[in-house]
C-alpha cells in the first residue's frame, strides 16, 4: 500500500513507464531489507532499549535512524497505530537513504506529519485505504483548530527544527496540526499540492532539510495556504 501511495517518493514517472513497458511489477524498495525488532512485551522493550533511549517508558514504538531499525512490542491491545507510525518513519527514511539528522535545524514537522498520516491506514478484505475525511488524526486537527482555536501559521512552524518542535508547550496539539496539514496537502481535491509536497518531503529526507521553502514548492504564500487549510478542515 505504501509503495502504491508514495511511488513518486522513491521513483520517477519515467521509471514507472519503463517498468510497465518491460512487463515488470512497479516497486519502490530500499536497497537493503528493512529491519524491525519485535519484542514479546512492553517490559522486554523497555529493558532492551533504555541504554539507547533514556525516555523509553514514554514511547510506544521507536525508529532509530542511525541503526536503521524499528522497535515494536506486543501487548494484549497492540498499539497498531504506533507500529504504522514508526515503520512509516523507516519507509520514508530508508527508501531514499536519508540523512540521519533529518529536520534537526529546520522543517522537522514533515518527519512527524508523514508518519502521522500513515496512522490512517485501514485494511479491508480486498483493499486498503490511506487518509480520508474520517481519519482519526484529522478529527483532532479539526477540533484543535476550529473549536479550541489552536493553530500556528504554517509559514511559522515549517522552519522549526527538532528542538523547537519538541519543546513546544502544546506538543500534542502541534502534532495534531502536523497531521492535519499532511492530510490537506496529500488528500485535498484536486490534488495539485500532493506532488510538490512529496518532492519537498523527499528533498528534506535526502538532504536533512529542503532546498527551498515549502511555500516555493507549493507556489503559494503562507497567508493563502493557511486560508486554504482552514477551509479544508471546515
Amino acid at each position: 500500500v505504501w509503495t502504491q501511495a508514495f511511488f513518486d517518493y522513491g521513483q520517477s514517472g519515467s521509471t514507472l513507464k519503463r517498468q510497465l513497458e518491460a512487463g515488470k511489477t512497479p516497486s519502490v524498495r530500499s536497497k537493503r531489507p528493512y529491519s524491525v525488532v519485535f519484542f514479546r512485551d512492553r517490559d522486554q522493550y523497555n529493558a532492551s532499549l533504555r541504554t539507547w533511549e533514556p525516555m523509553i517508558d514514554k514511547t510506544i514504538g521507536l525508529y532509530l535512524a542511525k541503526r536503521k531499525k524499528s522497535f515494536l512490542y506486543d501487548a494484549p491491545s497492540p498499539p497498531v497505530q504506533a507500529w504504522r507510525h514508526e515503520v512509516g518513519h523507516q519507509l520514508f527514511a530508508e527508501t531514499v537513504n536519508a540523512e540521519t539528522q533529518i529536520g534537526e535545524g529546520s522543517d522537522f514537522w514533515v518527519v512527524e506529519a508523514l508518519a502521522l498520516y500513515l496512522e490512517s491506514f485501514r485494511p479491508y478484505d480486498t483493499y486498503a485505504t490511506l487518509g480520508g475525511r474520517t481519519a482519526d488524526r484529522l478529527q483532532f486537527a479539526r477540533y484543535r483548530a476550529l473549536r479550541e482555536g489552536f493553530r500556528v501559521p504554517i509559514g511559522e512552524l515549517v522552519p522549526w527544527g527538532r528542538q523547537e518542535v519538541q519543546n513546544h508547550e502544546r506538543l500534542g496539539a502541534l502534532y495534531s496540526q502536523f497531521a492535519g496539514i499532511a492530510h490537506f496537502l496529500i488528500d485535498q481535491a484536486p490534488g495539485h499540492y500532493r506532488t510538490p509536497f512529496i518532492k519537498y518531503a523527499r528533498d528534506t529526507y535526502r538532504n536533512g532539510e529542503p532546498t527551498i521553502a515549502l511555500s516555493d514548492y507549493l507556489h503559494i504564500n503562507g497567508v493563502d495556504l493557511d486560508a486554504e487549510y482552514l477551509k479544508f478542515l471546515d
